[in-house]
């Protein structure tokens, strides 16, 4: 749907190689399989704990997160949230859209909302000690800006 609407690239995940299949069919009879990449991804794979940290599957860079049907049990509700939290503390300005009928957490978007406020504040914090250290190094009139980061629309 992203590709039809406009999205130049989308990269399609699923932990199941038969849904990575269906993706690609639908993709290929919709006429985007230009815009259409899939991708196997464990959303559980985090990088919290040591031993997930062997198995750790980054997302993809984006601008744009969509998660869908995602939320069937707790467990995985919590993966989820630090999925939405790791999107944007990789780009701040991520749009996040999460869809499901079911809801295991009853306060999941109070606590989300949470996180990323204190993600948000984090990076605030990050941008104002850099600008401070920036004014200190300031020696001479020349300044290099720093180059933009290549994002994905996933």
């Amino acid at each position: 749907a992203a590709a039809m609407l406009g999205a130049q690239q989308v990269i399609a995940t699923d932990l199941h190689p038969t849904t990575i299949k269906l993706l690609q069919y639908g993709a290929q009879q919709a006429g985007v399989t230009d815009k259409i990449q899939t991708q196997l991804l464990d959303i559980t794979a985090t990088a919290t704990t040591a031993q997930q940290q062997e198995h750790y599957e980054p997302l993809p860079d984006c601008e744009v997160l969509v998660a869908a049907d995602v939320l069937y049990n707790p467990k995985l509700c919590w993966h989820v949230m630090e999925r939405i939290v790791e999107a944007r503390r990789r780009n701040p300005n991520c749009l996040v859209l999460l869809s499901d009928s079911q809801r295991f957490i009853s306060d999941f978007d109070v606590v989300l909302s949470n996180k990323l406020m204190q993600l948000q504040d984090e990076q605030q914090q990050q941008q104002q000690q850099h600008q401070h250290a920036m004014e200190g190094e300031e020696t001479d009139t020349t300044m290099t800006s720093p180059k933009p980061q290549k994002t994905v629309v996933q």
